[in-house]
C-alpha cells in the first residue's frame, strides 16, 4: 500500500508540498533529524538539501517550494536508504540575522523553556518550549545587543533571542526550532558569541567559539 506524505508548514515562506512512496512491507530505515540548509531551483523544485556537517543530499522525490532559487533553512527528517535519500517531513524555520534595535523599539522576550543550544559551522541551532493554545500567534527574531572586546583583544557579540506572544494564552506544550546564523560574525573576526534567552526559571545565557 501507498502513502503520501505532506510537509509541516511553520514559516511565513514555506515549503509547501512533499509526496514520499513508502511500502508498509518494508523496515523504517534509521531515521535522522537535522538542520539543513534546502536550495531550490528555477522552477521552485528543491534541488538538493545541504547538511550543518557538509552533506550534500539530493531527495528521491520531487518536493515543490513556494519561491524558486531560495535558500530555506529548514528542519529535515530523513533516512538514506540504497544511496537515496527518502525526505519524510520538512519544515521551514526562523533564521534571519540578528538586528539592532533602535532605542525607540521593544524588546519582547516572552518566556521559552529550552531543550537544547548548539552551535555548528555556520549557526547557532535552538530547539525551545512553547506552551501555547494554538490560537493565538508568536513572533520570533534575534537581536545584536553589543560587542564587547576584552583586555586581550578577544571580542564577543552578544546577541538575544526575542520572543511575543500574541492572544494566546498557556496551555500545552509544543517544540519550537529556531537558527541564528552566524557567518557574518565568522567573516568579521568576530571569536565567540553569547545568545540569551529569557525561561521560566530566568534568563540563560549560552557562549560559543567561533
Amino acid at each position: 500500500m501507498r502513502t503520501r506524505l505532506l510537509l509541516f508548514l511553520l514559516s511565513v515562506l514555506p515549503i509547501v508540498m512533499l509526496s514520499c512512496d513508502d511500502d508498509e512491507e518494508d523496515p523504517m530505515p534509521p531515521l535522522r533529524m537535522e538542520f539543513v540548509e534546502v536550495f531550490t531551483n528555477g522552477k521552485s523544485i528543491v534541488d538538493y538539501i545541504l547538511t550543518d556537517e557538509g552533506e550534500r543530499l539530493s531527495p528521491s522525490s520531487t518536493i515543490s517550494a513556494s519561491r524558486p532559487d531560495t535558500t530555506y533553512r529548514c528542519v529535515c527528517q530523513y533516512a538514506l536508504e540504497n544511496g537515496k535519500c527518502n525526505v519524510y517531513d520538512l519544515r521551514s524555520i526562523y533564521s534571519k540575522k540578528p538586528v539592532r534595535l533602535a532605542e525607540s523599539d521593544t524588546l519582547w522576550t516572552d518566556p521559552l523553556n529550552v531543550n537544547s543550544v548548539w552551535k555548528t559551522s555556520r549557526y547557532v541551532n535552538m530547539s525551545l518550549a512553547l506552551l501555547t493554545n494554538g490560537r493565538g500567534s508568536h513572533v520570533y527574531s534575534f537581536t545584536e545587543d553589543t560587542v564587547m572586546t576584552g583586555t586581550e583583544g578577544h571580542r564577543t557579540v552578544y546577541c538575544t533571542v526575542t520572543h511575543r506572544r500574541i492572544q494566546d494564552p498557556e496551555s500545552y506544550t509544543q517544540n519550537v526550532y529556531l537558527s541564528m546564523p552566524l557567518y557574518e560574525y565568522v567573516d568579521s573576526a568576530m571569536d565567540s558569541v553569547a545568545v540569551s534567552i529569557n525561561t521560566y526559571k530566568g534568563l540563560r545565557q549560552f557562549r560559543f567559539k567561533l
